[in-house]
């Protein structure tokens, strides 16, 4: 009995005998690679687009503002923070006595070793039912306080 085959089944036979093969620890290996990076970055992806308006630390949300404030959006005041709060940790050591409020003005602000982290306006302060922006901040200042002394600690 003869066999028939096209040129095209022909040739296909031909290349695969003639391509390289995988072993299966490197087929593993790459697939564990390709999974990882996709899961994780659509995990990126999604956080970055559902929390635009959300601040992040080691991949948990901290907070979200939830309206602009002195002319920035909400997401363009989290990334504003987001910048301020990761330069504040790849510094050094934060302790909790680090982490302070003051009064500015209508305003409170959240400080870490005397620099701005968080403002709370009387608007943010109504939209998060507290009676006073420093009530808020104070609020904040204190899960910050929990939060951040942790993740600076030097090893």
């Amino acid at each position: 009995m003869k066999l028939k085959m096209s040129a095209a089944a022909v040739a296909f036979v031909v290349i695969s005998l003639a391509a390289p093969t995988i072993t299966p620890a490197a087929t593993r290996h790459q697939l564990h690679r390709h999974q990882y990076f996709h899961r994780y970055y659509h995990m990126a992806m999604v956080n970055y687009k559902a929390d635009a308006n959300a601040v992040f630390i080691g991949g948990d949300t901290i907070m979200r503002f939830r309206i602009g404030a002195g002319g920035y959006s909400p997401q363009e005041r989290a990334a504003e923070t987001q910048l301020r709060l990761n330069a504040l940790v790849a510094g050094n050591p934060i302790f909790p006595e680090d982490i302070t409020t003051e009064v500015r003005g209508d305003s409170a602000v959240v400080l870490v070793k005397g620099e701005l982290l968080f403002t709370a306006d009387p608007d943010t302060t109504a939209i998060n039912d507290e009676r006073t922006p420093l009530d808020l901040a104070n609020k904040w200042a204190d899960r910050m306080r929990i939060i951040l002394p942790p993740l600076t600690e030097m090893h």
